[in-house]
């Protein structure tokens, strides 16, 4: 199967409790003031918005080691 071909989405089911919501809402604030997110968008923005953090500062500790 071809990348193209694949599915786009894929369902995730997240259980937190209300203070690690509101701790996520907190961060989601501070960095895009007065956006209006779901909790989904929120998650998964977070998410990715770490993620790609993480792989930009192991690639550029790669790169000083050299």
């Amino acid at each position: 199967m071809a990348v193209n071909d694949q599915k786009r989405s894929l369902q995730v089911n997240v259980r937190l409790s209300p203070d690690n919501l509101k701790i996520m809402r907190q961060a989601a604030e501070r960095l895009w003031p007065g956006v209006p997110l779901s909790n989904s968008t929120l998650l998964l923005t977070l998410a990715h918005h770490k993620a790609q953090e993480i792989l930009e500062s192991r690639s550029q500790a790669r790169k000083s080691a050299r």
